[in-house]
């Protein structure tokens, strides 16, 4: 994973590094509440579900990416502003991904590796921002607005700011959580 990015994030590390940041995702996770994800889920799918209106034909696969991504962009307190670098640091991370499994035995690429890098920089970069704006109190308006609907949610990247612990805010907002989830119902 380390040719993917800059190594920093919990699969390109090893030992002590890694169990730190799979302890803090671990945690991370489980702070997750049911009540506040039938809202958070109800406002991912209006937000998305207006996207078909607007092409000729009706793709269920990118509507459900859409849900998806946006589900998980308020799921961590995003911006709705944000979205389109989350899509595109997901959309080059999958290419360049692909393409370091399989790919790369066939044809160099050079100029992926370089977008997925570029992207998730700029995805880092925002994410770095948002956890100071967390840090002093600073919540976006629309995850605002989403707090008066959803009670009790508190986004993730809140959390991960007021977490206490050594981190500093570079590598929390590369904490990669995807991998470790507890496997209890919410």
């Amino acid at each position: 994973y380390r040719p993917l990015g800059s190594g920093s994030f919990m699969l390109a590390l090893d030992g002590a590094p890694h169990a730190q940041q799979r302890l803090q995702g671990v945690a991370l996770l489980k702070q997750i509440q049911r009540p506040y994800l039938q809202p958070l889920i109800d406002s991912a799918w209006d937000i998305a579900a207006v996207l078909p209106l607007k092409t000729r034909g009706f793709n269920a696969a990118a509507l459900a990416e859409q849900v998806a991504l946006r589900f998980a962009g308020l799921l961590f307190g995003l911006p709705f502003s944000d979205h389109p670098l989350l899509e595109a640091a997901m959309r080059a991370a999958y290419q360049q991904l692909v393409h370091q499994i399989v790919g790369r035995h066939f044809e160099p690429q050079p100029l992926l590796d370089s977008k997925a890098k570029a992207t998730g920089a700029m995805l880092a970069m925002s994410l770095n921002t948002l956890l100071g704006q967390y840090l002093v109190g600073q919540v976006p308006n629309d995850i605002r607005e989403l707090q008066r609907k959803a009670s009790g949610y508190v986004p993730l990247l809140q959390r991960l700011a007021d977490a206490p612990g050594e981190s500093t805010l570079a590598e929390l907002s590369v904490l990669d959580t995807r991998q470790y989830r507890d496997t209890t119902p919410v």
